[in-house]
């Protein structure tokens, strides 16, 4: 089953096998971060006893007296049962929306650069410009540079809970990993969307924040950072995954490395 929320795309794989009287469930999900099982239904066609495995986590059905079970991935990504509640309050949308939202909402907009960089002002340039001549005035935030070159990066964006790691590469280059697959070569660049700096805790944002978002564009040098400028979506309209990297190709070849969708940023290889 596919599951398209907006540009969330997801995948719930359910497969069943019976034993005798007892009937074994093998689900495996990719880039899902809750889901119900019908249990009542389920005991209703599958006469006898039940179990699950959930991404390699082994569950009794018959120990669940409610009429649906709600699962739930931790902090940690490990399945977990939930109440209703808990499903109620969930939301994708305060964690992470389309790219494009960087442009939907109100007050002024901010960008932060990096000064190491010769090229930081280009870069800057860049996108302010368009934006200006567009007259959007957006509360949201635009962060462009990287570890080696804008000292707002590390202590604001190292710290956001995905699975984007920085760390420093060689001859003067920055280094980044998506989900433990490494990009350090010259030319490689990346966009992706964070929960705005100012939101404390990611999961239950304040007043003030809760609404805004923000957006980092980097690379691994200057050229990185210029090719993934050019997926920034000023005027096409154009909704983008939640988060890709790219090099210097991409001006006439696409050039996408790799992009993905998600509250948990699973990688889309």
């Amino acid at each position: 089953m596919m599951l398209l929320q907006g540009w969330k795309l997801g995948r719930i794989k359910v497969t069943g096998v019976q034993n005798q009287s007892k009937w074994d469930l093998k689900i495996e999900t990719t880039n899902v971060c809750a889901f119900q099982l019908p249990l009542k239904v389920l005991s209703m066609m599958l006469d006898g006893q039940m179990s699950a495995t959930i991404d390699g986590l082994e569950l009794d059905l018959n120990q669940y007296t409610s009429s649906r079970l709600i699962m739930m991935r931790s902090d940690e990504k490990r399945w977990k049962s939930v109440e209703q509640s808990s499903w109620h309050n969930f939301s994708h949308e305060k964690r992470l929306r389309p790219l494009t939202q960087i442009l939907n909402s109100t007050g002024p907009m901010r960008i932060i650069y990096g000064t190491q960089n010769k090229e930081s002002r280009c870069h800057l340039q860049s996108v302010a410009k368009p934006l200006f001549d567009q007259s959007e005035d957006d509360g949201n935030l635009i962060i462009i540079g990287n570890t080696l070159d804008n000292c707002y990066f590390a202590p604001h964006v190292d710290r956001q809970s995905v699975e984007i790691e920085w760390k420093a590469g060689i001859d003067n280059r920055a280094s980044f990993s998506v989900a433990g697959h490494e990009f350090d070569k010259p030319g490689q660049g990346i966009l992706y969307q964070i929960p705005h700096p100012q939101v404390s805790n990611p999961t239950q944002p304040s007043a003030t924040y809760d609404q805004k978002t923000a957006i980092v564009i980097s690379g691994t040098d200057g050229t990185g950072i210029e090719s993934a400028l050019r997926l920034f979506p000023l005027r096409t309209g154009l909704n983008l995954p939640d988060w890709t990297v790219v090099d210097e190709t991409n001006r006439k070849d696409g050039g996408t490395l790799a992009a993905g969708c998600g509250r948990y940023w699973v990688d889309m290889y």
